[in-house]
């Protein structure tokens, strides 16, 4: 057989791989409108698509939103234990959940747990993925800036700045 032929069934090959899915089925690019469509795990499945708001128009202008989009108190809406769900993290705004959330398998996630009277208590990511925790305190600063201030020769105090929050999500800037 001739070496073009060679080439051109390689290539013939590679072409049927790269435009097939794992089953054989062929898969076309398909234009995904990014200000519109995230993938947000849910409580009934991770990944799922879901149409509204995503951290790129929800950044622009810092709101807390309550139960049915009503303004919310933040001291009262950040009270509780959050956890890190760095799947559902975008353009810089940081996801958390609250910890009795069905989270995926991770190799270790931080949290916060916000108490009454500005105590604190930081989970970090420990040893072998595991979690270390720390006492420490936090503060309101403006309408959607909280000062973390952390028991911890390691951590020096920082602030979240709030994009969103409600009882499924806590959505920040650090």
């Amino acid at each position: 057989m001739p070496y073009w032929l060679d080439v051109m069934a390689v290539f013939c090959c590679a072409r049927v791989l790269v435009s097939c899915g794992s089953d054989g089925v062929h898969i076309r690019p398909a234009a995904v409108n990014v200000p519109t469509v995230s993938s947000v795990p849910t409580q009934m499945g991770a990944g799922e698509p879901t149409s509204g708001p995503t951290a790129s128009s929800e950044a622009s202008s810092p709101i807390v939103r309550g139960r049915d989009s009503e303004m919310q108190d933040l001291q009262s809406c950040i009270l509780g234990h959050w956890i890190h769900s760095h799947e559902e993290d975008a353009q810089g705004v940081m996801v958390y959940r609250p910890a009795n959330y069905n989270f995926p398998p991770s190799r270790g996630r931080r949290g916060f747990d916000f108490r009454e009277g500005g105590e604190l208590v930081y989970f970090g990511i420990g040893r072998a993925d595991g979690s270390e925790q720390f006492s420490g305190s936090w503060v309101i600063e403006g309408s959607n800036r909280v000062r973390i201030k952390v028991n911890s020769q390691r951590i020096q105090p920082f602030v979240l700045q709030v994009v969103s929050c409600d009882d499924q999500a806590l959505k920040v800037r650090w």
